[in-house]
């Protein structure tokens, strides 16, 4: 995208004589930092239940369950974010981010589990910022992984008339 300043030259009078004021015009490149959501319609309700469009014009959102892994590569190049954020359905990224057309890449946010699977380590190695939920999610997990394990063991589902 190019910004453009144009001011036409102006005439200005002072004093009976004319003096003409041009300004150059100049043309300066100018990028916009931008956010990519590479998550499903699914996963946009579950973990960004609250996100409306429009109040990060910067973000775009691109259905990973709409388009072949192929399609979506090819689709963040055409956008080069700056950040990409990614769910469990996010492809795996190229190793080569300035051959594949991702070369303003610097953050991933992988909002589920493990980055393996999306970031390879090369990327990580060459100064690629990811983050994840790490073990804020890992107590909630374990509980419900508990609270699951009690209920079946006092046989749930046998109590469905009373519940």
């Amino acid at each position: 995208m190019f910004e453009t300043n144009d001011m036409s030259t102006k005439e200005e009078e002072s004093g009976g004589s004319s003096a003409l004021l041009s300004v150059e015009t100049h043309h300066r490149e100018k990028k916009a930092s931008s956010v990519v959501f590479v998550i499903t319609d699914n996963e946009k309700v579950h973990f960004y239940p609250h996100f409306k469009e429009g109040i990060f014009p910067e973000a775009r959102f691109l259905w990973s369950d709409k388009a072949s892994h192929k399609d979506l590569l090819e689709q963040l190049a055409e956008i080069n974010p700056e950040a990409i954020v990614t769910c469990w359905s996010s492809p795996a990224l190229p190793d080569n981010l300035p051959a594949n057309g991702l070369d303003r890449l610097r953050y991933v946010c992988h909002t589920t589990g493990t980055v393996r699977r999306v970031v390879p380590r090369r990327l990580i190695e060459e100064g690629l910022i990811v983050s994840n939920w790490g073990r804020s999610i890992t107590n909630t997990v374990a509980e419900h992984a508990l609270l699951l394990i009690l209920a079946s063991l006092r046989k749930m589902s046998q109590w469905r008339i009373v519940l």
